[in-house]
């Protein structure tokens, strides 16, 4: 066998393995992303925390209390936290169609927050993309209420169902 036998032999080897797809045993991967602190989600987790109270308390008593005394829909508060460029981030889709939202991707809770449209009384809803129930056709109500504190704050709200999509998993009505 000659030079330009075993070459050809070996691109040969090469262009068959390339067109048979290599066994994943189930695994999905899913791009992550490191964010740089962002001047704008600091300020909001800066008016998320203990030291923004005040603030916060002024802003929701005196701006938003006339808003809601006017609104026959039900409202409830999701809070957002900043993780000062501490987290890894995904994009993930939601609904049908999807709409996007950068999450983190936590493995210590087995929960999805995002913000919902509703989400008015907190000023992090404001820096972040919020779901919007009514413009997906496979979102459906649950009903139920949520408030659960993290070591890193606490979230209150309701929960939903609807498909996620991560990556190129598409998970229905979760």
């Amino acid at each position: 066998m000659g030079k330009s036998d075993l070459l050809f032999l070996l691109f040969s080897c090469l262009a068959l393995s390339s067109a048979y797809p290599v066994a994943d045993n189930g695994l999905s991967r899913i791009k992550l992303k490191k964010m740089k602190l962002d001047e704008d989600n600091w300020i909001a987790s800066w008016l998320e925390s203990e030291a923004g109270e005040s603030l916060r308390s002024y802003i929701m008593k005196n701006r938003f209390l006339g808003r809601l005394r006017d609104s026959s829909e039900d409202i409830d508060i999701v809070a957002l936290k900043n993780y000062l460029d501490a987290q890894y981030y995904g994009e993930i889709g939601i609904g049908t169609p999807p709409q996007n939202f950068t999450v983190i991707f936590d493995s210590g809770s087995s929960n999805l927050w995002v913000p919902s449209s509703k989400c008015i009384l907190s000023v992090a809803c404001y820096f972040h993309s919020r779901y919007k129930s009514g413009q997906s056709r496979t979102y459906q109500k649950n009903g139920k209420s949520a408030s659960i504190k993290y070591g890193t704050g606490a979230v209150s709200g309701f929960f939903s169902n609807d498909d996620a999509i991560v990556g190129d998993l598409v998970v229905k009505n979760q």
